[in-house]
């Protein structure tokens, strides 16, 4: 619209000016400068007795011409063009980037409203979120004035986040937890204590590849497969109970007290022992060790420092408790690729 703007008033300006010398490109004639009409039989005559017309003479020094005007539309066309393909571009800017900001404020708003539905403590609350640039709005109802804080706190932690609306109302009451289907933080939660004792049994040296299948179910996680020596079967009843998020563990793992007699199984067996043989970076083995720390409550706030040569495993620092050390000895011994563990500069606090 502004460029439609331009052209008309461009347009309206070259028209009033059409009367200006500027336009002019013709010289005024000889005649003209020598004031001497033309006769009505044709020729050109200096007579001096010839009278002149008394029609009023046209000034053509005034006029303009016709290329004169031309190159005048032309002009404004192509000024017109400029300018539209500038208002194009501002206006293409613009949406880019109110476009990006409209992306930013939803990932905000999804990423607290995730943490709300997913936190143990706000997930049964009625939560809603918005975000606009820097500044969230919460409305909603808490079970308590904690809560309503920790709401505000999780908002503000987000990057980006700068200040917060705490609409939040509060009833004082304790939010009843339905004992029927699991809520989605619970289902989140349930699957992030599965996937983290799959993760350790997938790094462990002996339980690597083995074919075991992990339910949780609000806390309660239930192991099933077959082994060939029971104390596989323990040790992995051991690392799903040493899990966050795991509240209690049924050990249904099948343990075959004779070796695999069918061409299949022995492959499978073989093929287990040729991956625990397989040689992996000591980078590797120190990182799935500090993992498996932290997924290991016994032992996640212990102050533990791993370092690895060559498959060889140094633990050093202070652990929480007798128990913290051993588990950490255990869980840093049972890692692939582990070939010792030197523990003598790990104390017990």
């Amino acid at each position: 619209m502004r460029s439609l703007e331009r052209i008309t008033d461009w347009i309206a300006l070259a028209w009033s000016s059409r009367g200006s010398s500027l336009f002019s490109t013709h010289p005024t004639s000889a005649r003209e400068r020598l004031r001497i009409p033309r006769p009505l039989l044709g020729g050109w005559h200096r007579y001096p007795g010839f009278a002149e017309s008394s029609a009023p003479r046209i000034d053509r020094s005034r006029r303009p011409t016709v290329s004169g005007w031309r190159t005048l539309v032309l002009l404004c066309a192509s000024l017109a063009s400029m300018s539209a393909a500038a208002d194009a571009r501002a206006a293409k800017a613009d949406w880019a980037s109110r476009e990006t900001n409209n992306i930013e404020d939803a990932r905000r708003q999804t990423q607290i409203a995730t943490v709300y539905a997913t936190n143990a403590l706000l997930r049964d609350d009625v939560l809603i979120v918005t975000v606009t640039g820097a500044n969230v709005t919460l409305v909603g109802k808490a079970g308590s004035t904690v809560e309503k804080d920790l709401a505000e706190q999780i908002a503000l932690s987000v990057d980006g986040i700068e200040h917060v609306d705490n609409l939040i109302g509060t009833t004082d009451m304790p939010n009843q937890r339905s004992r029927g289907n699991p809520s989605f933080g619970e289902k989140v939660d349930d699957a992030t204590t599965t996937a983290a004792i799959r993760s350790k049994l997938l790094w462990g040296k002996t339980t690597s590849g083995l074919e075991i299948r992990v339910l949780t179910v609000r806390g309660k996680v239930r192991l099933d497969g077959t082994v060939y020596d029971s104390a596989q079967s323990d040790l992995i009843a051991q690392v799903a109970a040493d899990t966050a998020g795991a509240l209690s563990v049924t050990n249904a793992i099948v343990v075959f007290s004779v070796p695999p007699v069918t061409s299949g199984a022995q492959a499978d067996a073989q093929k287990l022992v040729d991956d625990r043989r397989r040689p992996v970076s000591d980078p590797w083995i120190t990182a799935r060790i500090e993992s498996t720390f932290l997924l290991s409550p016994s032992v996640n706030r212990s102050a533990i420092s791993v370092a690895t040569n060559e498959g060889i495993v140094s633990l050093s620092g202070v652990a929480g408790s007798a128990s913290a050390r051993t588990s950490a000895i255990v869980l840093a011994t049972n890692t692939h690729g582990v070939r010792s563990v030197e523990s003598a500069r790990l104390v017990a606090n």
